[in-house]
C-alpha cells in the first residue's frame, strides 16, 4: 500500500542539502528515491528521513543512510513484502517478510579512502583483503536478532569491489561460525549489491549463504535474492541488446577506417 510522502521532514532535509552545497542532481536523486519509496509502500520513512538529515553534515554518513533507501527499494521492487526501513532505534536496517519468514537486513556501504574521483555515488579504491571485510561484517555482529535470518549487504559502486572478495571472507566467516557459534551463529547470509549488473550474467545481487548459521536461509531465499536487481529483466536484456548493437557498429567502423588507412598507405608507399 502506498504511503503518504513526509513533506515536510523532506523539505527540511532538501533546503539543508542546498545549503551544505549539495548538487541539484542529488537532491533530485533523493526526492526520487523518497518518492518511489513512498509509492511502492516501504513503512518507517520519517525516521529514515530523519537519519538523513542528523548525517547532511557529512555526504559520507549521509550516503551511508541513503544506500539503506536504495536496498529498501530494490527489495521492494522484487516481491519482499511489509519492508520497513530503520524501523528502530538500534537494530538492523530493514526488516522485511519473504514467504512467511521474517528477515532482517544491514547495510554497509564501502566509502571511498585515499585519491578518489567521484562521479555521483562512484569512488575508485583498491580491493580490500578478506580480513578487512570480516571486520566490517564484526562491527555488525551486535544487531543481528536472536534465531532470526539475518542478513548483511554490501553495496558498492567502486570499481575494485566485487563478489570475490565477499566470497572470500564469507569463507572466514563460515569458519567462525563453526568455532564460535554464540558470537556468529545468527549470522544467515551476506549479500553484495553492485552498483551495475553484469553485462554477461545481467545479475546484480549475489548471496553467499551460511550453511551452518542458526537460521541457514532457504533455497528460494537464495534464488530469490541472486536474482534481485534494481530494474526489470527485460529491461536489463534491452541495454544489453543495445551496447551489443553499438559494439559492433564500432567494430565494423573500425574495419572500415583500417581498410581505409591500408589502402592509402599502399597509394602512396606501393612499396612499403
Amino acid at each position: 500500500m502506498a504511503q503518504a510522502v513526509p513533506r515536510d521532514r523532506l523539505e527540511k532535509l532538501t533546503e539543508k542539502m542546498k545549503q551544505s552545497g549539495y548538487s541539484a542532481y542529488k537532491i533530485q536523486r533523493l526526492c526520487e528515491l523518497v518518492g518511489e519509496l513512498c509509492e511502492i509502500g516501504v513503512n518507517c520513512l520519517e525516521r529514515f528521513l530523519q537519519l538523513l538529515l542528523d548525517r547532511v553534515n557529512s555526504e559520507q554518513d549521509y550516503y551511508d543512510i541513503f544506500m539503506e533507501g536504495r536496498i529498501a527499494l530494490l527489495l521492494a521492487k522484487n516481491g519482499f513484502q511489509d519492508l520497513c526501513l530503520e524501523f528502530c532505534e538500534k537494530g538492523p536496517d530493514i526488516k522485511c517478510m519473504f514467504e512467511g519468514s521474517t528477515l532482517f537486513f544491514e547495510v554497509r556501504r564501502r566509502r571511498p579512502i585515499g585519491n578518489k574521483w567521484e562521479n555521483d555515488f562512484v569512488g575508485f579504491i583498491k580491493p580490500y583483503p578478506p580480513e578487512n571485510i570480516v571486520s566490517m561484517v564484526d562491527e555488525k555482529i551486535g544487531q543481528l536478532q536472536k534465531e532470526e535470518i539475518n542478513i548483511i549487504a554490501f553495496w558498492s559502486d567502486n570499481i575494485d569491489f566485487d563478489r570475490r572478495e565477499i566470497g572470500q571472507a564469507a569463507e572466514l566467516i563460515e569458519k567462525r561460525i563453526l568455532e564460535k557459534p554464540e558470537d556468529y551463529g545468527d549470522l544467515s547470509c551476506l549479500l553484495y549489491v553492485s552498483g551495475g549488473y553484469d553485462m554477461g550474467t545481467l545479475q546484480q545481487c549475489y548471496a553467499f549463504p551460511f550453511r551452518s548459521s542458526a537460521k541457514p536461509p532457504s533455497q528460494a531465499l537464495i534464488d530469490k535474492l541472486n536474482s534481485s536487481a534494481e530494474e526489470e529483466l527485460s529491461i536489463r536484456q534491452q541495454h544489453k541488446s543495445d551496447l551489443t548493437v553499438a559494439f559492433e557498429k564500432l567494430k565494423k567502423k573500425r574495419e572500415i577506417q583500417i581498410k581505409i588507412s591500408n589502402f592509402v598507405r599502399k597509394l602512396f608507399h606501393p612499396r612499403g
